[in-house]
């Protein structure tokens, strides 16, 4: 995977779902089953959490910890790390829904905005 600017999706998802494969086996030894897509969502609502808190530190909402910009740079990884995941496991195609949803919102946003 290139290192920086350019990154291909297709290496994104890659190393994504390589990632994935280590955990679902480190999850069958260890509690003898891996997660299903519930608990990846439930793990996706967890980090989000996370982040909110992060987040709230940074805007000077909540007392700042240490290392708050690695802890924001992991948090808001690990939450796109698990929508990689579950689109996945959907067959979600996320730069094609991406445009969908921008084009549908655009048209929306036109029709207000007139």
């Amino acid at each position: 995977m290139a290192k920086g600017g350019n990154v291909k999706y297709s290496d994104i998802v890659n190393i994504v779902m390589e990632t994935r494969t280590l955990l679902e086996n480190f999850e069958q030894k260890s509690v003898g089953k891996k997660w299903g897509n519930e608990e990846l969502l439930i793990g996706l609502m967890t980090d989000i959490g996370d982040l909110a808190r992060l987040i709230l530190a940074k805007e000077g909402f909540r007392s700042a910890k240490k290392d708050l910009e690695k802890q924001l740079r992991h948090e808001i990884a690990a939450c796109f790390w698990a929508i990689v995941v579950l689109s996945e496991k959907y067959k979600v195609n996320i730069p094609q829904a991406l445009q969908e949803m921008s084009i549908d919102l655009k048209k929306k946003l036109k029709k207000f905005n007139e």
